[in-house]
């Protein structure tokens, strides 16, 4: 009887071993399934927050930028022939590209095939093309950012 006694208490342990190894492993998969779930959850939060930032900041940009573009569409509107007032012009479009860092080049043409940019590469220069008779003249103005 003794032994049979011994022997019922190790399998009773053991039982009670498996269950609390089941139970932990079923508690600690339960809390990596949540926790994984949750994990996405926030993360796909922080993607839509991220994608709205970079599209206000972007539109933002493209706003500034369109506003000069309107501003040079409707100065061109009036000219007939912008190398009559390619001082004018020239300055203008420098004013533009030196003030906003994100446009790396900015232009203007007519109808005649006139054609002024201001551009920040290779170096900051200054683009002329005049259309003459049929012919093309390109000439390149290097300048610094104040305009020299």
């Amino acid at each position: 009887m003794d032994r049979k006694g011994i022997y019922f208490s190790v399998s009773l342990m053991g039982l009670f071993t498996v269950l609390i190894l089941v139970f932990g492993s079923i508690l600690i998969s339960y809390n990596y399934y949540k926790s994984k779930q949750n994990s996405y959850l926030m993360l796909d939060k922080i993607t839509a927050q991220m994608s709205k930032n970079i599209t206000y900041k972007t539109l933002n940009y493209l706003h500034k930028t369109d506003s000069h573009l309107k501003i040079l569409a409707n100065y061109n509107k009036k000219l007939n022939d912008i190398i009559e007032y390619k001082t004018r012009t020239r300055r203008l479009l420098w004013e533009f590209l030196i003030t906003q860092p994100h446009i790396a080049s900015i232009y203007i043409g007519d109808f005649k095939g006139n054609f002024i940019q201001a551009r920040r590469d290779p170096k900051l220069a200054t683009r002329i093309i005049r259309n003459l008779n049929g012919k093309r003249v390109d000439i390149w103005e290097y300048r610094d950012k104040n305009y020299k």
